[in-house]
């Protein structure tokens, strides 16, 4: 995206007044060649920022994925169930399980919608 304040300097923002005068050959050359190397400079970035984005994104998918597999782990300890004798103990720890499976389910989820609002915010 080329910013309004560059079309603006350039005298070429579509929202420029009309009255002003015309530009020359030599002016709509310049402005071609400013605005071509802004486009291949954006263009630059973007495959960086988008490269960027994507590792941000595996480094935090891979993040959340080791703290749920860590907090299972501690979660459904075999040893731990055995602990629990009341009946209301058996249903919490039921309860945590079937917490644990809707967590890892939403989160996958999560990533998936964020995204796609990424790819929203980037077009």
């Amino acid at each position: 995206n080329i910013p309004d304040s560059l079309l603006q300097s350039l005298r070429v923002h579509k929202k420029m007044s009309s009255s002003s005068p015309a530009l020359t050959e030599k002016e709509v050359e310049n402005v071609f060649v400013q605005l071509s190397l802004a486009f291949r400079n954006d263009s630059y970035t973007l495959e960086t920022r988008l490269r960027l984005a994507e590792r941000e994104r595996n480094c935090t998918e891979e993040n959340i994925e080791k703290e749920l597999d860590d907090f299972k782990t501690v979660a459904m300890e075999k040893s731990l169930f055995s602990l629990w004798q009341h009946p209301e103990e058996r249903e919490a720890y039921q309860k945590l399980q079937d917490t644990i499976a809707v967590l890892c389910r939403l989160t996958t989820r999560l990533s998936s919608r964020a995204e796609m609002v990424g790819a929203v915010r980037q077009e």
